[in-house]
């Protein structure tokens, strides 16, 4: 996790000057840049019976946030049907924010997305972000080909024609005509 936690000590009356320590080695009423973690101090001002200690626990995330993409390749080549979803898998604290590469909405689905490289970053409601990766998966171009056997007597049924078919996205279709 980051090191950004803060703890203040504020104490209603006191009598200057006033003298706070703390187990990181820092003095003042706030201590910046925190680990999770326990900390404690010392308190005392002009009147030895103003003398106090005692301690502040910064929590922070147990489990780091990790993020993970699922992409859903176009349809056809050279649209703009492929789809990605974010979600967070572990660690995170609600609410989440999400920052997508070409500018997409703040929502964990961007969709009528063209083929080629996407990326998130999501920040959560303790501001930490994470981010991930992928990639939009094109067709290859629906190309067509055909075998044709001429028919060797007029109107004998002999005649053929045979689709090579590759690229787009199977299960083929054709209309014959």
């Amino acid at each position: 996790g980051a090191n950004n936690g803060t703890a203040t000590l504020n104490v209603t009356t006191t009598t200057p000057p006033q003298n706070i320590s703390w187990s990181n080695g820092g003095t003042g009423p706030t201590i910046a840049n925190l680990a999770p973690g326990t900390y404690t101090y010392n308190y005392s001002d002009a009147l030895p019976s103003h003398s106090f200690t005692g301690s502040v626990t910064i929590t922070g995330p147990t489990t780091p946030m990790v993020v993970s993409l699922v992409t859903t390749p176009i349809a056809c080549a050279g649209s703009n049907t492929g789809q990605a979803t974010a979600s967070v898998t572990s660690g995170g604290a609600p609410p989440y924010t999400y920052t997508w590469s070409g500018g997409h909405p703040n929502n964990p689905v961007a969709a009528n997305l063209s083929a080629g490289p996407i990326s998130i970053t999501v920040t959560d409601g303790n501001n930490c972000t994470s981010s991930a990766s992928g990639t939009i998966s094109s067709q290859a171009s629906l190309s067509v080909t055909f075998t044709t056997t001429i028919d060797s007597c007029y109107r004998s049924g002999k005649g053929k024609a045979l689709a090579h078919i590759s690229g787009g996205n199977p299960p083929y279709s054709l209309n014959w005509s």
